[in-house]
């Protein structure tokens, strides 16, 4: 069974309610999570990466209400298939660590017990974050689309405008965001799960974040970006995604559960 099917045979309102509970509790737990947070005063950045990972219950408790297998959310063996973990990770991590490590030595950073300590909250929270981001528009969403439509293109697809539009950038950084969502798309897809798209996803972040602590003054989250970057990093996705989905596909954790084509 493929993953984006897994939420089959169900009647078409069941799903339609679970589309909106997903849509009502990501929403109602952001909002909440955003409110609660505010009130710390805390670096705004983290703040913000803290609300999204506090959401991550959301499509959890939606497919649980809706009577069926929450963990069907994680992958076709209704796990986290840890070996594709790690097997991503030995191909995500030394790529985005590498660029990391040249732009942090190319440059006089601030090395502080507080901007140690800022890296370290970093480090926690973004795994989270990139797990609930995957989870709903990569899961969830798919799953329930998958349920009216059969094609992976219809199901997959569908999640793609709202992940998009979501993020709140000039339309040059929603390029990047666009080709980052087919990429992750295609690695669930490909793999049969979420974990290898969480992987790209967290890299990807952390490669940003953990770097900001150390240039405060020279690196920012910036909502209008520019082509240069955007061309590095979308080439970066690409190439980080045909790795991984190579080295994860070759395992036995993918081809002796799930392997298309």
């Amino acid at each position: 069974m493929q993953f984006h099917l897994l939420a089959r045979p169900r009647h078409w309102w069941v799903s339609l309610i679970e589309l909106a509970l997903v849509a009502a509790l990501f929403f109602g737990l952001l909002t909440a999570a955003v409110a609660l947070l505010s009130a710390t005063g805390d670096d705004a950045d983290v703040l913000e990466l803290l609300s999204l990972a506090l959401v991550l219950p959301a499509p959890f408790l939606a497919a649980w209400l809706t009577r069926r297998n929450p963990n069907a959310l994680l992958s076709v063996e209704y796990r986290i298939r840890w070996p594709i973990v790690g097997r991503a990770a030995l191909v995500a991590v030394p790529l985005y660590g590498l660029l990391a490590g040249i732009m942090f030595f190319s440059a006089e950073a601030v090395v502080t017990a507080h901007t140690i300590a800022l890296a370290c909250v970093y480090l926690l929270i973004i795994p989270f974050q990139a797990a609930m981001e995957e989870l709903v528009f990569r899961a969830a969403l798919p799953q329930i689309v998958g349920t009216w439509v059969r094609s992976p293109w219809g199901a997959y697809g569908a999640a793609i405008p709202p992940f998009v539009f979501l993020h709140v950038y000039n339309w040059i950084g929603l390029t990047d965001i666009f080709v980052f969502a087919i990429c992750a798309a295609y690695l669930t897809w490909r793999t049969g799960g979420i974990e290898a798209a969480t992987v790209l996803h967290a890299a990807g972040n952390l490669q940003i974040y953990l770097l900001i602590p150390f240039f405060p003054d020279d690196l920012t989250v910036t909502t209008d970006l520019d082509w240069g970057s955007v061309a590095f990093t979308i080439a970066l996705t690409v190439i980080a995604t045909a790795l991984i989905a190579r080295v994860v596909t070759r395992s036995r954790a993918v081809s002796n559960v799930y392997r298309v084509g």
